[in-house]
C-alpha cells in the first residue's frame, strides 16, 4: 500500500473550495484508488484554509509547509495542487525527497529549461511523474487518436479549437489535446486580445503550423457568460468536434448533396459520442501508481516529457509576443 499527500487545499486538490464543488479532483481520485494508497496528509500554508480544510477532512493531517510534512509522515506519492508560478518550487523541493512519484497539475513548469531539468532529475532520482492533462484519459478521445493514426477518417485538412480566457493556464490543455492527437504544433504569429496579468498570462490568439504545414489556430473566448473548450478537426470524410468542455464528441460524416449531386456535404446530423470523462483523474491516478508498482513508463500517459512540449509551446508563444510587443 502507497502513502501520499496533497500539496495545497484548493478545489482541484480537495474538490471544495468556499462554494466552489469540483466534479474532479485529486482526493477523489486517491479515495476511488484505495486499494492501492492512502492519503495521509495536505500541505497549506494559509492557516485560515487549513483550518476550513482540516474541519472538512479530519482524516487527514495538515502541514503549513513540505518540511513538517516529511518530518512526520512517510509518503511515497506527492500530488501538487498550486498555481503555476509556484509549482517549479514545489517539483524542485520534492525532487529531493525520498518519494516514487509525483502528480502534478499542469503546466509543470513556466519555463522549458526547468523542464528539461526536472525530467532529467526525475531520472536520477527514479522519481516518477504524471501530469494532469485529464482530456488524454477519456477513452473515447483516446480511440479518436488511434483512428486518426491510422487514417481513418483520412488527410487531415484543418484544426482549429477555442479556450477560456487564458493562455498558460488553459490554453495549455487544448495545446495538449492537440500534440496528443496529430502531433505538437509550431506557433508563428499571436495576437494578444485582452489584458494579461502580473505572471504574463491571458487571452492570445496562437497560428500555428503542425507537422504536416497546415495552420491550426487557437483562438481565446471570454469567460464573462459561459465556459467553452472545443476542438474542431476537418479530415478528406469527417470533421471531427470535441464539444462541451470534451464530454461530447460530434462526427459529421461526408453524405451525397441531394441538391447539388455532383458534391458531397457533410452529414447535418452528427454521430454523438458522449465521452466517460468523470474517471479522467481516476485513471491519470492509477496509472502513475501502476507505473511506479512496476517501474514502467507505459502508464505515464502524461508524462514529465509530453507536458515538457507544452511548455517549449508556451515559452514560443510568449517569446513571439515580447517580440510583436517591441517590434509596434
Amino acid at each position: 500500500m502507497k502513502t501520499a499527500a496533497i500539496v495545497g487545499a484548493g478545489a482541484i486538490a480537495l474538490g471544495q473550495n468556499n462554494s466552489k464543488q469540483f466534479a474532479m479532483n485529486h482526493f477523489d481520485a486517491y479515495v476511488s484508488n484505495k486499494s492501492e494508497v492512502q492519503l495521509r496528509a495536505f500541505v497549506e500554508p494559509n492557516k485560515n484554509r487549513i483550518k476550513e480544510v482540516s474541519k472538512k477532512f479530519p482524516q487527514l493531517s495538515c502541514y503549513s509547509d513540505i518540511d513538517a510534512l516529511f518530518e512526520n509522515e512517510s509518503i511515497d506519492i506527492v500530488s501538487v495542487c498550486v498555481p503555476a508560478e509556484c509549482q517549479e518550487e514545489i517539483l524542485s523541493s520534492l525532487l529531493d525527497r525520498k518519494i516514487q512519484g509525483i502528480w502534478c497539475e499542469k503546466p509543470m513548469a513556466i519555463y522549458s529549461k526547468k523542464a528539461r531539468y526536472f525530467i532529467e532529475k526525475s531520472k536520477q532520482r527514479q522519481i516518477l511523474i504524471q501530469v494532469s492533462y485529464w482530456r488524454r484519459f477519456i477513452p473515447e478521445i483516446q480511440e479518436i487518436k488511434r483512428k486518426l493514426a491510422r487514417g481513418e477518417f483520412g488527410k487531415l485538412n484543418s484544426i482549429s479549437g477555442y479556450y477560456p480566457e487564458t493562455f498558460k493556464n488553459n490554453g495549455s490543455h487544448l495545446i495538449d489535446l492537440i500534440n496528443f492527437l496529430v502531433g505538437p504544433i509550431n506557433p508563428f504569429y499571436v495576437h494578444v486580445e485582452g489584458l494579461m496579468d502580473v505572471n504574463g498570462d491571458g487571452p492570445v490568439t496562437v497560428l500555428s503550423t503542425i507537422e504536416n504545414g497546415l495552420t491550426c489556430i487557437l483562438k481565446p473566448i471570454p469567460r464573462r457568460n459561459y465556459n467553452i473548450f472545443e476542438l474542431d478537426i476537418l479530415t478528406d470524410t469527417t470533421r471531427i468536434r470535441i464539444v462541451e468542455n470534451s464530454r461530447r464528441i460530434e462526427l459529421y460524416s461526408d453524405c451525397k448533396d441531394d441538391f447539388f449531386p455532383h458534391l458531397r456535404i457533410l452529414d447535418p446530423e452528427p454521430k454523438i459520442r458522449l465521452c466517460q470523462w468523470q474517471n479522467s483523474f481516476n485513471a491519470c491516478l492509477a496509472g502513475l501508481l501502476e507505473a511506479v508498482k512496476t517501474q514502467n513508463n507505459k502508464y505515464l500517459l502524461s508524462s514529465a516529457k509530453s507536458a515538457k512540449k507544452v511548455v517549449d509551446i508556451l515559452e514560443k508563444t510568449e517569446a513571439l509576443i515580447e517580440y510583436q510587443t517591441s517590434s509596434d
